[in-house]
This record gives C-alpha cells, sequence and structure tokens, in this order.
C-alpha cells in the first residue's frame, strides 16, 4: 500500500496532499490558477474613410440697388440771361406762321386786324426769326447738357443739326415750287425719305435723358420721345390729306402746340431762375 506525499499548508499549518494546489483547510492557493488563454480580439475594423463632398457655393444674395436719378431743373448756359426774350420771340413766330397756315387753308377771305397786322411782316423774315431762335435754343442746350453728359450732348448735337438741316430743306422745297400742288409733293417726299432719321436721332437720346434725370431735365426728354411720334403724325396728316380737309387744320394746331411746349421746355431748362433775395436772408 502506497502513501501519497503530504506537506503542511505555509500558511494554516495543516497537512495537505503534496500535489494540493488548494489548502482543503484555510482555501488559500498554493499555486496561482491557470488563466484563461484570452481570446485574441480582432482590431475593430477601421472606419473606411470617405472622400468628403464637395459643397458647392451658395450664391450671392442679389443685392436690389435702386438707382437714384439727378434731378435737374436748370442747365447752366452763356445764354441764360436771354433765354426768356429768346422764348418770347419765339413764340411770336409761331402765332405768325399760325395765322399763315390758317390764310393758306382758307383764302383770303379773312379781313382782320391781326390778318393785316401779320402780313405787313414778310414770311420769309417770320420763318428766318424762327430758325434763328430755334438755333440759340439749341445751343443753350448743348452747353447745358455737355457739362452734365458728354455722350447725350453729342446725340443731341446730330439731332439738332438734323432738325436745323431739315426745316431749311423744307423751307426751300416750298419758296422755290411753282404752285401749291407741287410744294405738297415736294414736302411729301422728303417726309418720306426722313422720317427714319427724325424718330430715331429724338427718341435715342430722349430715352438716354428719361433714364438718368428727374425734374425739367426728365420732361425734355420725355418730349424727345413723345414729341417726335406726334409729330410725324401731325406731318402725316398734313401731307396725306388733300387740300381743305379737317386733317389740315389738324395738323397746323398740332404743330403749333407742339412747337409751343418744346419752347416752354427750352424756356423752363435754360432761363435761370430768379432767387428771392428776402428768402434768402431768411435762410441765412
Amino acid at each position: 500500500m502506497t502513501t501519497e506525499k503530504k506537506k503542511n499548508c505555509p500558511y494554516c499549518g495543516e497537512e495537505i496532499m503534496a500535489v494540493a494546489k488548494k489548502c482543503k483547510h484555510c482555501g488559500e492557493w498554493l499555486e496561482q490558477p491557470a488563466t484563461k488563454p484570452v481570446r485574441e480580439q480582432k482590431p475593430a475594423p477601421v472606419a473606411q474613410q470617405t472622400r468628403p463632398q464637395r459643397r458647392e457655393p451658395e450664391p450671392a444674395p442679389v443685392q436690389t440697388t435702386t438707382e437714384t436719378k439727378e434731378r435737374v431743373d436748370f442747365l447752366d448756359n452763356p445764354l441764360s440771361n436771354y433765354m426768356k426774350t429768346i422764348s418770347y420771340v419765339a413764340y411770336a413766330t409761331i402765332f405768325a406762321i399760325l395765322i399763315y397756315g390758317l390764310q393758306e387753308l382758307i383764302g383770303d377771305t379773312i379781313d382782320s386786324g391781326i390778318y393785316k397786322f401779320v402780313n405787313y411782316v414778310p414770311s420769309g423774315i417770320v420763318y428766318l426769326v424762327f430758325i434763328v431762335s430755334f438755333i440759340l435754343m439749341y445751343f443753350g442746350m448743348y452747353q447745358g447738357i455737355r457739362q452734365r453728359s458728354s455722350q447725350i450732348s453729342n446725340w443731341l448735337l446730330v439731332f439738332f443739326i438734323w432738325e436745323i438741316v431739315s426745316a431749311l430743306i423744307s423751307f426751300g422745297l416750298v419758296i422755290s415750287a411753282d404752285s401749291q400742288y407741287e410744294a405738297d409733293e415736294n414736302l411729301l417726299g422728303w417726309f418720306v425719305l426722313c422720317t427714319p432719321f427724325d424718330l430715331a436721332l429724338s427718341i435715342i437720346p430722349g430715352v438716354m435723358i428719361v433714364k438718368r434725370y428727374e425734374g425739367a431735365l426728365k420732361w425734355l426728354g420725355q418730349f424727345l420721345i413723345y414729341g417726335a411720334i406726334l409729330y410725324w403724325f401731325s406731318d402725316l396728316l398734313d401731307n396725306m390729306a388733300y387740300e381743305g380737309a379737317p386733317a389740315k387744320y389738324v395738323a397746323l394746331f398740332m404743330d403749333c402746340f407742339l412747337m409751343i411746349a418744346e419752347i416752354g421746355i427750352y424756356a423752363k431748362l435754360l432761363t435761370e431762375p430768379v432767387v428771392n433775395t428776402e428768402d434768402s436772408k431768411d435762410d441765412a
């Protein structure tokens, strides 16, 4: 019979088996228990790096800025001190032209003091004074506009020169004609030829002025646009209507009304405003 080897527990001194790993009396471990093998952990998968998406730039906010127009009620020019007198002379010539037109339409049956007084002045002189007065107003207008916009002033210069040349040619066609019928035929041909130039050279600077300015200068721009169309319609009535037709009277009065309105705008823009000294003293 074999006896197993024994030994004493180093902790409590009791006798235990020599191969014991733990004391059965005190419960102390004589050898450290074998640890369970640690399961090898796989490294966590690295998150797949995704390519950052390109962000589209946000559109810049639209800035709605309202462009302020300059208000202009007076254009400085060399003739500002004389423009009121020039406008009065132009009004007088238009009145005389109206009388001449009525005499031509009605005939020599009119026997009135006003008609006799107007007939004392030769029609050639009246038309010449009329053209000269408009040349002076065109000159003042060009000088005043040029200080603000060379582009607009250049367009107006071409328009003014064309108006003067057109008026002189029309006057020459009437004077050189042997009869009223021949004069009407000449004017009709000239009207057809110059209509596109009249409209274009008047409307283009008119649109430019309306877009940039307020006040009396804007009135000029509007007149250049709408006045050109009304002048064209008036000339169309005058040239297409038969002699003595009511359309002839409409065209005559329309022409005179448009010329009076045009002179009024020029006088407003080119005449230096009078400063009230009493108001200026109060402001001081």
